[in-house]
């Protein structure tokens, strides 16, 4: 029998059609993801809903910026919403905007824990390393109220009860893993520090200041300043157990 017989002769010109298989559902290493589903962040919201079904305005709410008469653009609030994880980082993304707002958010928690009240036991002895200067309290800077006013841990559970963690957008690397091996809480950090950037781009130094410090240095009870005493005294409790 010919090989003609059979349809393959070999003098004919076959051609060759590629298929690429577009993955959907959870990653696995090796495969291309469907390009509708590398737009979704890790609670399954798609990007380009978040101006169309309102969630910019959500943020906008959840931050409290109309009160203190606060305008982010739409965009500029997607881009602080947009980790550099995300999509091979083809969205813009809010590196540089946390950058500034993270500085600032800084220098300005170094500025309220020097007006923190001094303690009896600076008053009754002579601490160097708790120094009073001109009644600013020095000794603060360092300790451990300072440095979980700003924490990782209290900036994502500032974001958390506020309900805006699942309007963030960021890749995990292994969903299988924890928050904590995924980098979640310093995805979220990024989140607030670029919101505090952006004011402090659009609308100056002393917008800023009043934001930070009567929203996020107050004593409201879903501010910065409660959550990180709430964690530190759940620390605290913690280490005695």
């Amino acid at each position: 029998m010919s090989l003609t017989k059979i349809g393959l002769n070999l003098s004919t010109k076959f051609g060759v059609r590629n298929g690429s298989y577009l993955h959907v559902g959870t990653r696995v290493r090796g495969l291309k993801r469907d390009p509708v589903e590398s737009l979704k962040n890790p609670h399954g919201l798609h990007y380009d809903s978040l101006v169309k079904d309102g969630h910019v305005s959500t943020v906008k709410q959840g931050l409290n910026l109309e009160k203190y008469g606060i305008d982010l653009p739409d965009d500029i609030i997607t881009q602080c919403l947009t980790h550099k994880s995300f999509a091979q980082g083809i969205k813009p993304y809010n590196q540089k905007l946390s950058i500034i707002g993270g500085h600032f958010v800084k220098y300005q928690a170094c500025l309220h824990s020097l007006g923190l009240p001094v303690s009896e036991r600076q008053l009754s002895q002579s601490v160097q390393s708790e120094p009073v200067i001109n009644g600013l309290n020095f000794g603060m800077l360092g300790k451990g109220s300072s440095k979980m006013l700003i924490s990782k841990q209290s900036t994502a559970e500032f974001l958390q009860r506020r309900n805006l963690d699942k309007l963030v957008f960021w890749n995990k690397r292994d969903t299988q893993k924890s928050h904590k091996y995924n980098g979640e809480y310093t995805v979220l950090q990024t989140v607030l520090n670029s919101v505090v950037g952006s004011v402090y781009l659009l609308h100056g130094q002393d917008k800023a200041t009043e934001y930070v410090l009567h929203e996020l240095f107050s004593d409201n009870s879903d501010s910065l300043t409660k959550i990180s005493e709430s964690l530190l005294a759940n620390r605290d409790t913690t280490e005695k157990l």
